[in-house]
């Protein structure tokens, strides 16, 4: 599902949505799980939900592609990056430059019982963001070192 064009509130409805959705399938796979409460996920979503770009509803999926005059098909398959906590996971999400550079599809966030965070995504390298991203990167530097007193 594409969330490019949604506005904040309906993005961080439908992501808390997606969670929750995939409740009862995360418990048969993962049985020691806690589920994230409303609030936790209205917080979480509230400081990423401008890094994810779309859900996926499966841990793989395909991705077409056009190479030259012909549409390829990729198999993107999700990763699962564990955390101590949400806060640590918030941070890694707004730092980390695959998020940066990428359409990141999110699949599911899990909190184990020992209230580690498995975060299930795929980056999927985007050129145009990536030359925006490196682009607002040096005129931040510019700035910055305008601004400096000497």
């Amino acid at each position: 599902m594409d969330l490019t064009g949604l506005c904040k509130e309906e993005k961080k409805r439908l992501l808390i949505d997606s969670v929750k959705s995939k409740s009862s399938l995360r418990f048969k796979i993962y049985r020691d799980t806690d589920p994230l409460s409303d609030k936790e996920l209205e917080d979480f979503f509230e400081q990423v939900h401008d890094r994810i770009d779309y859900i996926s509803d499966s841990p793989t999926f395909y991705l077409s592609e056009a190479v030259g005059d012909t549409i390829v098909q990729k198999s993107i398959s999700t990763n699962t990056t564990e955390f101590l906590d949400l806060k640590t996971c918030i941070g890694y999400i707004l730092r980390s430059e695959s998020f940066n550079a990428s359409l990141t599809y999110f699949y599911d966030i899990i909190r184990k019982k020992d209230d580690t965070i498995l975060f299930r995504s795929a980056n999927v390298f985007d050129e145009k963001r990536w030359i925006r991203e490196e682009r607002n990167k040096k005129i931040d530097d510019i700035l910055n070192t305008a601004i400096k007193p000497r």
